[in-house]
């Protein structure tokens, strides 16, 4: 059976709409005879209908399947600037950090006061030669301001594995999996930062050889 859709709807709505202008002009004569404020109450009337008719076809406009583009759920680009630094919630990102001689950022808003478990994973390089050769600077900031008065990112240290830190490694080389480099540099890393409610915290970006992506995982302790 087909489905009568928002669209056909609308389409009824200003068939009746069309009909009501109608009968109202046939009858408009005689009361307007009766009745001299019968016009002016009958235009109050439809323009109420015409901005209800207007509001609900932008709506189905605006709303309607492919009506803008969509960024996949769950991915994120890293960008150049902090101040345009996409968020992440809670829950599990995958973000993307293009091929550049910068930095680059994403930022997580606290939404209450309390500790946050961030994990990093699934780091790797998006291209078949730099898959397994991927090495990725994570430091963590929060934005103050300096003894000038201007907003700059400052260090924000976070705990792991009972060690404060302000930046990790992450790696897929196995090289790194034994001996001295093993601690500096591992597959994932787990790390729980104090956050009021409100506060940023920027995660800032720094990998080689580029055009990599790893997965972020974030929940409320």
């Amino acid at each position: 059976m087909q489905r009568f859709g928002f669209y056909d709807k609308i389409r009824s709505v200003l068939i009746l709409f069309s009909v009501f202008l109608s009968l109202s002009k046939q009858s408009y004569g005689d009361k307007r005879e009766k009745d001299p404020y019968y016009e002016e109450r009958i235009y109050k009337h439809m323009k109420k209908l015409l901005a209800w008719i207007m509001f609900a076809v932008m709506t189905a406009t605006l709303f309607a399947p492919g009506a803008c583009p969509v960024q996949a759920a769950g991915n994120v680009k890293a960008n150049v600037s902090y101040k345009k630094a996409p968020s992440i919630k809670k829950g599990e990102r995958t973000v993307t950090i293009k091929k550049q001689k910068k930095e680059s950022y994403v930022v997580f808003k606290a939404s209450k006061k309390g500790k946050y478990v961030f994990t990093f994973s699934a780091l790797q390089g998006n291209t078949q030669k730099t898959r397994d050769t991927a090495n990725l600077l994570v430091t963590s900031c929060s934005e103050k301001k300096n003894s000038k008065g201007k907003k700059v990112l400052f260090y924000k240290l976070g705990k792991s594995s009972g060690k404060k830190l302000n930046h990790f490694y992450l790696t897929t080389q196995k090289q790194y999996a034994s001996g001295k480099l093993a601690k500096r540099f591992t597959a994932s890393r787990t790390v729980t930062y104090s956050m009021k409610k409100g506060e940023k915290l920027y995660l800032e970006f720094y990998g080689v050889p580029g055009n990599i992506s790893l997965k972020i995982n974030v929940k409320k302790k």
